[in-house]
């Protein structure tokens, strides 16, 4: 996205998206055996966008999601962090998968 050009009369019909940005992230799919760590992001690290314009309740993605967990609720164990760290949940995670669960990680940030 062009965030810091300002838009003029020339690029008036131009459409801007943040498919090239440096710092969009894409979902993770970390597969282990017949289990698996899915990360998904929520919001991207835009330094251009406040954090309160990004309405968690109008989330088509997290609508998504908790669907998908609730309706999978006996292989997913569910989380939402702020921010990860995976070496700080490795052992968690490690039992989790040693269980024949998968792990999907929501990340708010």
């Amino acid at each position: 996205m062009k965030c810091n050009k300002k838009r003029t009369v020339f690029d008036l019909f131009n459409v801007y998206t943040c498919d090239d940005c440096p710092r969009r992230r894409e979902d993770e799919l970390i597969v282990i055996g017949r289990q698996a760590i899915a990360v998904y992001y929520l919001g991207d690290d835009c330094p251009h966008l406040d954090k309160d314009d990004y309405a968690l309740s109008a989330s088509a993605k997290l609508r998504l999601l908790l669907k998908d967990a609730v309706a999978y609720d006996d292989q997913i164990m569910l989380f939402v962090f702020d921010r990860l760290e995976m070496r700080a949940y490795y052992d968690l995670f490690e039992s989790i998968l040693d269980d024949g669960l998968s792990v999907q990680v929501i990340l708010l940030d």
